[in-house]
């Protein structure tokens, strides 16, 4: 069966950031008007704000209760990956288990330079940040830093958690 998802408000040159109100209500309409998910973009640098795809989502989560709600595309090697492990995990609970992650190395050199970062090493980073990634959701530690021992485990999403990078569930 077919399943239809809709973006997010995203903001953009003409039109102003989304606030929380505006997100809440973008994601009531879009889980009332019976599409099945909500996505969020990722971009810094490109001369005009993007909500951050996972505080949007975040939103989104606390005022519905059906859709999934999904990056598209996260940028993991423009975020640290300790950092990003944990925002998506929280995500991920804060959620009810809906967020669906979708990731890429990232396709525009202003994002990349905006941060200091090497847009040519994106794909190295990438495959890096993504095995940190799922160390840290199955309990590991990851040179000195962990989520908690127990974090994920006892609350039941040691499984989810660690299947996150491809598709939390």
């Amino acid at each position: 069966m077919t399943r239809l998802g809709i973006a997010l408000p995203a903001g953009g040159r003409r039109a102003l950031a989304p606030n929380a109100h505006t997100l809440a209500d973008a994601a009531r309409a879009i889980e009332t008007a019976g599409f099945d998910s909500a996505w969020a973009f990722d971009s810094i640098g490109r001369g005009f704000l993007l909500a951050d795809p996972l505080t949007a989502l975040a939103v989104a989560a606390t005022v519905t209760r059906r859709i999934e709600l999904g990056t598209g595309v996260l940028q993991v090697p423009l975020r640290n990956p300790v950092e990003l492990a944990q925002r998506v995990l929280t995500t991920h609970l804060v959620s009810g288990k809906r967020l669906r992650l979708g990731v890429g190395a990232g396709s525009t050199a202003a994002d990349f330079a905006a941060l200091g970062l090497d847009f040519t090493a994106r794909f190295s980073r990438l495959s890096a940040s993504l095995g940190i990634m799922r160390r840290l959701w199955a309990g590991e530690s990851v040179d000195g830093a962990s989520l908690g021992p127990v974090w994920p485990a006892a609350l039941g999403y040691h499984d989810s958690a660690t299947s996150a990078a491809s598709a939390p569930s």
